[in-house]
């Protein structure tokens, strides 16, 4: 997905920033620029959330905190339900299991951070994993390709602060 401006629309949003246009001009410019912007493909990725309240804590937290290796037994203990509650509860309310679920949301998490050029190595000690490979095998367990085959779809500036410096 490559995100560059077209020279032609470079030029016409530079014309725009000029101070002498009247009214007429700038709307047939900004009107002509819409005309140039090609739309881009938006990746739908949905990670449904639950709506009874001690269901949606437990997905807040998670959102909060995607790298949180909480079992779905500790989840259920927290909550104060059975591990049989949560894990039938859970399906019925987002059509996926808890352990899909988790996955879902690891990797939406992980699409994002892999479009800022943050490495995989990073993104997979920010969503949980404690190996790359685990982390490469599950992403492409979820997506239908690997970490290093996503991010190679975008076109992005390396992220501003190294990955280490962020930890």
């Amino acid at each position: 997905m490559a995100l560059s401006t077209p020279p032609l629309l470079e030029q016409v949003l530079d014309h725009l920033t000029r101070d002498d246009l009247t009214d007429a001009e700038r709307r047939r410019a900004e009107a002509f620029a819409i005309d140039l912007v090609e739309p881009v493909p938006r990746l739908i990725f949905d990670v449904p959330l639950p709506t009874t309240p001690w269901l949606r804590q437990i997905a807040d937290q998670l959102v909060a905190s995607p790298a949180d290796t909480r079992s779905v037994e500790e989840w259920a203990t927290d909550a104060k339900v059975s591990t049989r509650t949560l894990t039938r509860r859970f399906p019925a309310e987002t059509g996926l299991t808890f352990s899909e679920w988790r996955m879902r949301l690891r990797a939406h998490h992980a699409m994002q951070l892999l479009a800022l050029g943050r490495s995989i190595s990073f993104v997979s000690r920010r969503t949980g994993f404690r190996s790359e490979s685990a982390f490469g095998a599950a992403f492409r367990r979820t997506m239908g390709v690997t970490p290093g085959e996503f991010a190679s779809l975008i076109d992005h500036p390396r992220a501003p602060m190294t990955d280490w410096l962020q930890d």
